[in-house]
């Protein structure tokens, strides 16, 4: 199970942070206006880490004997509560971009 989910989590973050990084350096009316710029394509990339984090929650607390960690459990809440925001209202979507950009470390700290 354990090469599926990092195989999995590489695959989500090459997803989220390329298309991240494609928002950050096209995307005029994000980078144009950071509070409330036209979210679209990030509310997309947000979309698709929620349902990331969503799966991977749930992964973590139905294994929880083998995959359990408070700290885990802690960032998959946090980063969902603040997604909503970009979600919900169109809230700081520049930032929200900019934080999944992060993403992009996930492969290699899969490797270790």
């Amino acid at each position: 199970m354990a090469c599926s989910a990092l195989c999995v989590s590489t695959i989500h973050a090459v997803v989220v942070g390329g298309l991240a990084l494609y928002i950050l350096w096209f995307d005029d009316l994000v980078n144009k206006d950071h509070i409330w710029g036209d979210p679209k394509l990030v509310k997309l990339n947000i979309a698709i880490a929620s349902g990331y984090l969503i799966n991977d929650l749930m992964l973590l607390v139905w294994h929880w004997k083998t995959l359990g960690d408070s700290f885990f459990l802690s960032h998959h809440l946090a980063a969902l509560y603040a997604y909503q925001y970009v979600l919900g209202r169109g809230l700081l979507p520049y930032f929200a971009n900019f934080r999944l950009i992060a993403e992009l470390s996930t492969p290699f700290v899969n490797q270790r």
